[in-house]
C-alpha cells in the first residue's frame, strides 16, 4: 500500500527541515484504525499548539516520537506539530492495522 503525503511548505520550517533531511528512511509504522504512526526521532519540541488532527492531517508528535497520518478524527494526549496532509491513499491507510515497516522518500518530481 502507498500514500502519498505533502509536507507543506507553511509548516514550521524546523521540524519540516529535519523531516526532509532524514529522507529517505525505513522505519516501524502502526496502525490501530484511526492513527497511523511511523517512528523517526526529529529531535524537535512541539512547534505547534495542536491536540486534535483533522482526518488526513500529518503531524509530528514528539513524545512518541513520531510522526502521525490521521485516519480519522483524532485528538492526542499532547500538542503536535502539523506538517502537512495526504493527498493519495488515505482510503488504503484506513484499512490497515497493526505493525509493518514503512518506508519514507521524496517525491520523484
Amino acid at each position: 500500500m502507498e500514500a502519498v503525503i505533502y509536507v507543506s511548505g507553511l509548516s514550521p520550517s524546523r521540524t519540516r527541515a529535519r523531516l526532509l533531511e532524514r529522507l529517505p528512511l525505513r522505519s516501524t509504522a502502526r496502525a490501530d484504525g484511526a492513527l497511523v504512526s511511523v517512528d523517526v526521532d526529529l529531535g524537535v519540541a512541539p512547534e505547534g499548539h495542536r491536540r486534535v488532527l483533522g482526518a488526513g492531517e500529518v503531524a509530528y508528535w514528539p513524545p512518541a516520537p513520531a510522526l502521525v497520518i490521521a485516519v480519522e478524527l483524532v485528538k492526542l494526549a499532547s500538542p503536535a506539530t502539523p506538517l502537512g496532509f495526504v493527498v493519495e491513499g488515505l482510503d488504503g491507510l484506513r484499512q490497515l492495522r497493526g505493525t509493518y515497516e514503512a518506508e519514507l522518500r521524496p517525491a520523484d518530481r
